[in-house]
């Protein structure tokens, strides 16, 4: 797999990762990853800072879909959608306990709290670390599309 077409993938994984979030929080499940990331940086609640946290969950979504293109590239990796889903669901363990550690540096925990704590209940740790195995499996799964332009 290329960089460009890891990269395609990593944005498109983060988007449907934001897509399934914005489901759940419909059905009153789940945190707001992109609010929790942007009020870091504006520390203030806001649709600009939800835009900011979007953009910056997309940046990384490139950036891992990047490492996820070079680990699905090596002649081992086996069938691209399995492995990546794979390395996502570690991908996603680690996410979780770094969310774990927001509450110790985040200028505005107590009140974007309910949505981003969300992630450290048991059920919202596994749904995290499931978003991130579908992060693995399209980034595995539709990088080569990007190639094609999908």
């Amino acid at each position: 797999m290329k960089r460009s077409e890891g990269m395609c993938a990593g944005v498109l994984g983060a988007v449907a990762m934001t897509m399934v979030m914005g489901m759940a929080r419909l059905l009153g499940v789940g945190g707001n990853l992109e609010m929790t990331i942007g009020t870091m940086f504006t520390e203030s609640i806001s649709a600009g800072s939800w835009l900011l946290g979007f953009a910056i969950h997309l940046a990384f979504g490139a950036v891992f879909g990047l490492i996820y293109a070079a680990i699905l590239s090596l002649p081992s990796s086996g069938p691209r959608a399995a492995t990546g889903a794979l390395v996502g669901g570690i991908h996603g363990v680690a996410a979780t306990a770094a969310m774990a550690l927001v509450p110790m540096f985040h200028p505005l925990i107590t009140e974007v709290a309910p949505a981003s704590m969300a992630f450290l209940s048991v059920g919202g740790a596994l749904m995290f670390i499931c978003l991130h195995v579908l992060f693995g499996f399209i980034v595995g799964g539709v990088g080569a599309q990007c190639r094609r332009g999908l």
